[in-house]
């Protein structure tokens, strides 16, 4: 079970916290606001430096559920917190003779040796950029959705297992096999 949540979230100067009755979590900086709704059994407590996080029942069979929420709930909002001071970023690298991505305003163009071309539109929350020709650069402060994005573009050619060739992250090991020896 998460412990987590025993700890207080120290929160920047910038920031500004609201929480309504219904759990729902209001972080604004500024430049972004980021909003989320939480599970009833998680109990938020905003103070001028701090937010702490809790489970609402401490008793029972619900108790080992509100405790998981609690959890999540921290990691989240900690997330949140971060990302609204300092934007998260991830590097999406393409592998392979040819393949390239170009960024215009919010549309990114592929080409990644298919038949047909290839874009992706990024969501208003998410930047991107051209580290060169062969590296994206992906920026926002939601770390959920940036993850989701990533994703997706990953999936449009992910590395394949013989050569590994296709789309990775930064800092992914890709595993190649052998391929198949000739019979003498």
């Amino acid at each position: 079970m998460s412990r987590l949540y025993r700890d207080p979230i120290y929160l920047d100067p910038s920031l500004k916290v609201e929480v309504d009755g219904s759990n729902v979590v209001r972080l604004s900086s500024a430049k972004n606001t980021w909003s989320k709704g939480f599970h009833p059994f998680v109990k938020i407590e905003v103070t001028n430096e701090h937010i702490k996080v809790g489970p609402m029942i401490t008793e029972g069979r619900d108790h080992d559920v509100a405790r998981m929420h609690a959890g999540t709930a921290y990691s989240i909002i900690k997330s949140a917190c971060l990302g609204l001071v300092t934007p998260f970023k991830r590097k999406l690298i393409f592998v392979g003779v040819g393949y390239r991505c170009k960024v215009t305003e919010k549309k990114i163009d592929f080409n990644l040796n298919f038949s047909h071309p290839v874009s992706y539109v990024l969501p208003g929350i998410v930047e991107g950029a051209n580290e060169s020709p062969t590296i994206l650069v992906l920026t926002s402060f939601d770390k959920e959705i940036l993850g989701k994005v990533c994703s997706e573009i990953r999936s449009i050619r992910a590395p394949e297992r013989y050569k590994g060739k296709g789309i990775r992250y930064e800092n992914e090991v890709i595993i190649t096999k052998n391929a198949k020896k000739k019979a003498k």
